[in-house]
């Protein structure tokens, strides 16, 4: 009784005063639609300029840059592999720019095979087509972040042998099953180069995960939420914050100054996010490259909730910014506004959803209780507020199917009628999966993670299964202590004296240096070195 008195109590008050109308209803609804207009429009924009040539003066073509893309891989279909690839292979960037690092696993057999049929299939497509393996350390967690961390370690030893600039080494870490648009690198390059100091932000690109979105089996739930969770993030590119998931860039440099990955951590797209956050006091850690990376999605329920648990380990970032309360090198101000929005991000994943609220007896007691004109007010203005939402929404899932991936070749894109029905049923099929894949999956990580300090790390399953080449007979292509592997691609000129760090342009055109790179373009495996490269600290 006394919540509906106060309620019809300040309504009144609002409705009866011009004064409260103009500042509390009036303003707010215009300033709503204003920003609204404003953020599509320009995002709108932006990412149909991706789908042009970048704006890069001639005047930086002596300033590019050497793109590393690392893709992580890990018993993936040799199908998924090839898709990757391909579309790295049409990058407009000149090949003699764009270097391929694929980081594979010990633990997957079929690796050398893997890495040998993907070398011979791509030979002179790229600039250098090179490898890792990773071994699995004690103190390590199964994952990217180890992997990673591994694969980029040897690379940054290797480039600095070889005495080239790391700030002018963009690296994009990817997923195996990302399929690049033709002009991304192209985009990255001069999203870098619009920065006064781009060498210390990591670059982020819409995520976008309907790669096979018309697989089978067709569950509207997880279509949903795919939708859903790729409209949020896109919708952040102009004028939101959000972290950047499964892909992202950042030059070695950066890599290097923030100590590479840590490898005893799962979500290791938002720690990177946030250790570059520490690096750059808060301030905006990520800049926007408006061409798009699209992944696959995994389509089956209990797959999807496999991969939905992955995701929640995402609530340990919290615990970790609270255990380095204190750091010397961590500013309070830095500290507080980062811990902030990972409880905000966290809170409200893991909390009930607005529209369950309708499911409890004492809303509708609460709704029927009130004066009608309380109750018309209020209605309205929840009415109004999902008509600015759904419209804003509607109008970027129309344009990215049916412009941004138009032409896309290896996407089936849905009909109409599929799209605007799954729309039409959006508050159901919203509360459905945001009660089975974001609220149970981090209530059931945030138990485990009471129980036990270690993650368990599972592959949900992407693309379809294509049968390896069989593994061949003499093992691995190269196994090798890391001072032994980084020296056998050394030049005997160059290991006696220091080197100056030369630029990419220079580095590019030494003909010499890419021959001797493909004729060495061989697996490094890491099982003998007696200590990882990756104990990390806090910070």
């Amino acid at each position: 009784a006394d919540v509906i008195r106060v309620i019809d109590t300040v309504v009144e008050s609002v409705l009866t005063s011009p004064f409260l109308c103009i500042m509390l209803i009036a303003v707010p609804a215009v300033a709503g639609l204003v920003m609204n207009v404003l953020n599509i429009g320009a995002l709108l924009l932006r990412l149909h300029r991706g789908l042009q040539p970048a704006p890069l003066p001639p005047s930086l073509a002596c300033c590019e840059l050497l793109h590393v893309v690392v893709i992580p891989a890990y018993k993936e279909p040799l199908e998924v592999l090839h898709r990757t690839l391909d579309s790295l292979a049409s990058q407009t960037v000149t090949r003699e720019r764009v270097v391929i690092l694929l980081a594979l696993e010990d633990a997957d057999r079929g690796a050398s095979a893997t890495f040998e049929h993907l070398r011979q299939r791509y030979k002179g497509t790229f600039a250098g087509f090179w490898g890792t393996v990773h071994t699995l350390q004690p103190h390590e967690e199964a994952g990217k972040a180890s992997n990673v961390n591994t694969a980029v370690r040897l690379l940054y030893e290797s480039i600095v042998v070889d005495g080239i600039d790391p700030e002018a080494v963009m690296m994009t870490v990817c997923d195996a099953d990302s399929t690049f648009a033709p002009r991304f690198l192209e985009h990255l390059e001069c999203a870098f180069h619009r920065q006064p100091d781009g060498k210390d932000f990591l670059y982020d690109s819409p995520l976008n995960t309907w790669g096979n979105f018309l697989d089978k089996p067709f569950n509207w739930i997880v279509l949903h939420h795919e939708l859903k969770r790729c409209l949020a993030h896109t919708s952040t590119m102009f004028l939101g914050r959000a972290p950047c998931y499964s892909n992202y860039s950042l030059t070695l440099a950066l890599a290097h100054k923030m100590d590479y990955w840590t490898v005893d951590n799962v979500p290791e797209d938002i720690h990177t996010y946030n250790k570059v956050s520490l690096i750059n006091r808060a301030a905006l850690p990520t800049v926007p490259v408006y061409s798009l990376i699209v992944n696959d999605l995994v389509p089956g329920m209990s797959d999807r909730f496999v991969q939905a648990k992955r995701h929640s380990w995402g609530i340990t970032e919290v615990p970790w910014l609270m255990a380095i309360y204190g750091h010397p090198k961590v500013e309070f101000r830095t500290w507080l506004g980062l811990l902030l929005q990972s409880l905000s991000t966290e809170i409200m994943a893991a909390s009930l959803p607005v529209n369950i609220t309708l499911f409890f007896p004492v809303t509708w007691q609460i709704v029927l209780g009130i004066a009608p004109l309380a109750r018309y007010f209020l209605l309205a203005v929840m009415i109004y507020a999902f008509v600015l939402s759904a419209v804003a929404e509607n109008i970027l899932l129309f344009f990215v199917w049916y412009v941004l991936l138009r032409d896309h070749p290896t996407i089936r894109k849905p009909r109409v009628l599929t799209l605007v029905a799954m729309r039409l049923l959006d508050w159901p099929l919203e509360t459905v999966s945001h009660a089975a894949l974001y609220i149970a999956p981090r209530w059931l990580m945030l138990a485990r993670a009471f129980r036990t300090p270690h993650f368990r790390y599972v592959c949900a399953p992407k693309g379809s299964a294509l049968q390896r080449p069989a593994k061949s007979s003499g093992g691995w292509l190269m196994t090798r202590s890391l001072s032994n592997a980084v020296a056998r691609v050394r030049s005997p000129s160059r290991t006696s004296s220091p080197r100056v760090p030369r630029s990419p342009a220079t580095w590019v055109a030494s003909k010499r240096f890419w021959r001797d790179r493909r004729r060495h373009a061989e697996m490094i495996s890491t099982s003998d070195i007696k200590e990882a490269a990756g104990a990390i600290g806090a910070v």
